[in-house]
């Protein structure tokens, strides 16, 4: 078995509630009332807007966009007169873009910290997830009854909700992560209850290729494998069954999530036919060499920036998060990340085994953003993903601190929002009918203020969002 550098710092918010509650207080905190459907799909034009059609890097000015019957019907100039009984809605200054994609969520865990164990919400983080504008989302871990069953809430109406697509389980080996930081930060009792809930710790390479298996009979479209050591020593999956689990994947039409953080991670996943890294290699720069051999492979990545910046506010003691953020979550959790509530644990977590991992972290936080650059520039499509509910003091509303942080990383605007709506739907379905703005396609968009072709912030001022045409009603905290 091959180990890897030591794994981040996302300290997860992955524990089952029963087994939590034998050992401390467990949290149901009010979740607010964020989205709601305004009722069936309408007729409506979207009138003289600028338009991000995501076929190309361009935009097209004083567009009408007709929505009828859950599709896009017409794309034109503005100014025909708009069929009788139809929604206008004027958008001078304002411009549509396809709905965004996240490929890297968690709807069945939370992203409150240990010392506030709160039930995880799951119609809440669909809510959260619509009301930031992102209408399609990749579950990257977690139980497949869980997120079957929120996905039937969301194809009923009675949740508000993206269209869903799921990993399952991680798959990983006993002691290995996830699980070491569960034991580590939670206690064995933790570790123990998770193993075979939202994660599987497989013990052979047949037990890996049987979950397999089994994700696809649940009709998991994805694998996600944990392809890192962490902290420094733990096992991982050896890098025979990482080809043998891609192989078996590939066989079932699935494709296959990785999770890493060093540059040897990354080298392994795509040698071994790794469809996507999830997040950044963070323990090194990345050579010239290793940029080489994953551009060559073919591989993707999502860097997941913003939960590295997440994990930085936090080593300071001083939790920023984003105003999307802070007007979905529940208040009690956001209070749980208070100055004073983050003295204590920050002292606590240096005296654990994850100290020189987190010391690694620090060591390269300058380079998550070069590397990125350094693979986008070699043709490795970066995507975007943000690991909402799945690391610390991350939520749905982070996703656009994800775009920035990759436009300062140096991705010119126009190449982010591609990733994030159209190559992410191919992604997830070569053959979707959502991620563009086209006639006949599927009527999932969104209406922001701005010209996020000029200032990326402007993904953040959303007015509308659609999906399937139905429209949402937005409401959160001021």
């Amino acid at each position: 078995m091959s180990t890897a550098t030591p794994r981040r710092r996302t300290l997860t918010r992955w524990a089952v509630v029963g087994a939590l509650a034998l050992t401390a207080c467990v949290h149901a905190p009010a979740s607010p009332k964020l989205s709601a459907w305004a009722g069936p799909a309408r007729r409506t034009v979207i009138r003289d807007v600028r338009v991000f059609p995501a076929t190309s890097t361009e935009a097209a000015e004083h567009q009408d966009v007709w929505l009828e019957d859950g599709a896009i019907t017409r794309l034109e100039p503005t100014g025909a007169p708009p069929p009788a009984g139809a929604v206008v809605i004027p958008s001078a200054g304002k411009t549509l873009l396809p709905g965004f994609v996240d490929l890297h969520t968690h709807f069945a865990l939370s992203g409150a910290p240990p010392w506030y164990l709160a039930l995880p919400d799951p119609d809440h983080a669909a809510q959260a997830t619509v009301f930031a504008g992102v209408t399609t989302a990749l579950d990257a871990g977690g139980n497949a009854d869980q997120l079957l069953a929120l996905r039937l809430r969301i194809a009923r109406g009675e949740v508000a909700g993206p269209r869903l697509f799921f990993a399952g389980p991680h798959l990983t080996v006993p002691g290995g992560y996830p699980l070491s930081m569960l034991r580590t930060l939670y206690g064995p009792l933790a570790a123990a209850t998770v193993s075979g809930v939202h994660s599987h710790g497989v013990e052979s390479e047949a037990e890996l290729l049987r979950r397999v298996d089994e994700a696809a009979a649940q009709g998991a479209r994805f694998v996600k494998l944990m392809v890192a050591s962490v902290p420094a020593g733990a096992p991982r999956l050896p890098d025979e069954w990482v080809v043998a689990a891609a192989r078996r994947a590939h066989l079932s039409g699935m494709k296959v999530l990785a999770h890493i953080d060093s540059a040897q991670d990354a080298l392994v996943c795509a040698r071994a036919g790794v469809d996507l890294l999830a997040h950044d290699v963070v323990t090194s720069a990345l050579s010239d060499d290793e940029v080489k051999v994953l551009a060559a492979s073919g591989i993707r990545m999502e860097p997941t920036l913003v939960n590295w910046e997440r994990s930085d506010e936090l080593a300071a003691m001083h939790y920023v998060g984003s105003e999307l953020e802070r007007r979905s979550e529940p208040q009690e959790i956001l209070d749980s990340f208070s100055d004073a509530s983050l003295v204590k644990p920050m002292e606590e977590f240096q005296k654990t085994s994850f100290k020189p991992w987190g010391d690694e972290l620090a060591k390269h936080r300058a380079d998550r953003a070069k590397n990125v650059k350094k693979l986008f520039d070699a043709g490795v499509p970066i995507l975007v993903g943000s690991d909402a509910n799945g690391s610390l003091a991350t939520f749905a509303g982070a996703y656009h601190d994800e775009l920035l942080l990759q436009v300062e990383a140096g991705l010119p605007p126009a190449e982010v929002l591609l990733s994030a709506t159209a190559r992410a739907a191919r992604f997830l379905d070569p053959e979707a009918r959502f991620g563009t703005i086209e006639p006949g396609r599927a009527a999932d968009v969104v209406l922001v203020d701005g010209d996020p072709l000029a200032d990326i912030r402007a993904t953040r001022r959303i007015v509308e969002v659609f999906v399937g045409g139905r429209r949402l009603l937005r409401t959160a905290r001021p």
